[in-house]
């Protein structure tokens, strides 16, 4: 803290010490017991570094540094609520979870790795578009079938090309995929920060591209039913699929024309599917259609969906 705060001082300013930028300074929380029963809240000498015997009761102090302690003593000694504080950190669970669910923290996760996932996602969005895409087909190849109905499309193509493009977007990031997105669904780790992380950046620095007073909101999240009722409409202008029984050579030709790449003509890739069936035997095969849309602030930060 010394060399962040103390060495890099302007020469026309006053050297100030560490300890004056901070209104609570507390050490040695003892994560994840921190947010229960915590532990004795002492005073730390800054001079020798060792602990005053005996529990520390008084006001809070500024400049003086505690160890120990408990959320519930922090939250007393700062005389706020939980919803009062924001909370950053960068572990999913020790972290975010905990602070959110013992305390009621506003919690703020750091995920360095999202600048490669952004740097990427940029790069090969147009194969997630495309996902997209024949997802919604497969939708309405159903949509006027029911169970009295003795005929099912063929539709091996479509989820071929779903397991290539699945394929192609987890080799763009690398050996190990992404950390976040597995093809059109969301990985645990993505759904954990969605569902118990209110903010997620890169750096918590980047809070400084934000005013002091800054409201963040969470965008509006349709369910299921109700995204159903605002897209049809749109689905129904932009594909139009018969109850007819569809062959390969159909569901071809309606591809040639849903598709917006050159590769449309060639919908099969055997040495690239054969490469995807090796991997582990994942199943990243995505016939969900309930999607969960979330809204990504100017850059460099981002809101959850629940805040």
């Amino acid at each position: 803290m010394k060399y962040l705060l103390e060495n890099n001082a302007k020469p026309e300013n006053p050297k100030q010490s560490w300890r004056s930028f901070f209104d609570l300074i507390v050490v040695d929380t003892r994560k994840p017991l921190f947010f229960g029963e915590g532990t004795v809240l002492r005073q730390v000498d800054t001079f020798t570094g060792k602990l005053r015997i005996g529990t520390y009761t008084g006001d809070l102090q500024h400049g003086t540094v505690y160890s120990g302690g408990s959320s519930d003593i922090i939250c007393d000694l700062l005389d706020v609520k939980g919803k009062d504080i924001l909370y950053v950190g960068d572990h999913i669970f020790g972290d975010i979870l905990k602070s959110k669910k013992r305390q009621g923290w506003k919690t703020f996760l750091v995920v360095p790795e999202l600048n490669k996932e952004l740097q990427v996602w940029d790069q090969k969005k147009s194969l997630f578009e495309e996902l997209k895409r024949l997802d919604v087909f497969l939708a309405e190849l159903y949509k006027h079938l029911d169970s009295g109905s003795s005929n099912c499309p063929d539709i091996d193509v479509i989820q071929t090309r779903m397991k290539v493009l699945t394929y192609r977007m987890d080799m763009s990031y690398g050996q190990m995929g992404s950390l976040l997105r597995s093809g059109a669904r969301q990985t645990l780790f993505a759904s954990q920060l969605m569902r118990y992380a209110d903010l997620y950046s890169s750096t918590c620095l980047n809070l400084l591209h934000y005013p002091f007073n800054y409201l963040f909101m969470a965008p509006p999240v349709l369910m299921p039913h109700e995204a159903l009722s605002l897209n049809s409409a749109d689905v129904a202008s932009e594909f139009t699929v018969t109850n007819n029984m569809l062959t390969k050579r159909n569901v071809k030709m309606l591809l040639s024309n849903l598709l917006d790449i050159d590769e449309a003509r060639t919908v099969l890739l055997p040495r690239e599917l054969n490469l995807y069936q090796e991997r582990a035997g994942r199943n990243l095969l995505s016939l969900s259609h309930t999607h969960t849309h979330t809204r990504s602030l100017s850059l460099p930060c981002c809101i959850s969906a629940h805040m």
